[in-house]
């Protein structure tokens, strides 16, 4: 039996988009997912997301990371 890596699920919220990938402990990144975010600017200064849209997208990246995982030998260990 193969032993699956361990691994964190770490998420980068930016103002232009969310990305989630899995950080094995050797350093190396697997299974990146990326989606952009809807961003208005009201004012010159300001930036403005809607916290719904924000929350969904985040959640989409993690579950595509999380189901690519087994197929990658990852094991999740931790989220950051």
């Amino acid at each position: 039996m193969t032993m699956l890596q361990q691994a964190i699920l770490a998420i980068d919220e930016g103002t232009s988009g969310t990305r989630a990938a899995l950080v094995r402990a050797d350093g190396g990144v697997t299974t990146p997912a990326y989606a952009p975010l809807k961003v208005t600017t009201p004012r010159h200064g300001v930036v403005e997301q809607d916290a719904d849209a924000l929350l969904e997208t985040t959640l989409a990246m993690c579950r595509k990371v999380v189901a690519s995982a087994p197929a990658e030998g990852v094991e999740i260990a931790a989220l950051g």
